[in-house]
């Protein structure tokens, strides 16, 4: 295990970048709240999507059904659609948030799951189509 300083930027928020250089299967997150773990995956995930031509995938794994239900609702901030539009040329009409993930043009960017529902998954061969796997707001 290595432990990486990350240099916040952005007034109080972390710098993603220096923990995804790490060349690790497995990195963990762990700090206070407020300080961009979840954005900045989001981000990450976004301008992976559309930066690469085979459109990596993110599966976004939370404890319970019932937090995806409510995550979803509000799951894509503006201002990263925004940044999407300008950076891309992207049309913000076409993105969509609903309880199965987060699509654009009808192409899954991310997918919402359920840890029970990740576990199965995971025994099937089903998570091998993802670039990045994010546990959020694992811990209880």
């Amino acid at each position: 295990m290595r432990k990486v300083n990350l240099r916040y930027n952005y007034g109080d928020y972390i710098q993603l970048s220096p923990l995804q250089s790490c060349d690790t299967i497995f990195n963990f997150l762990l700090t206070v709240r407020g300080t961009g773990k979840t954005y900045g995956m989001k981000r990450r995930g976004l301008l992976r999507y559309f930066s690469k031509p085979r459109h990596p995938r993110t599966l976004w794994v939370r404890y319970f059904k019932d937090d995806i239900k409510t995550m979803s609702i509000s799951f894509l901030p503006a201002s990263l659609i925004f940044e999407c539009v300008v950076r891309f040329g992207l049309d913000a009409e076409k993105f969509k948030t609903t309880r199965k993930g987060v699509f654009y043009d009808e192409e899954e960017i991310f997918r919402f799951c359920p840890l029970g529902e990740y576990q199965r998954q995971k025994g099937a061969g089903g998570v091998e189509e993802f670039d990045t796997i994010v546990f959020d707001e694992f811990l209880i």
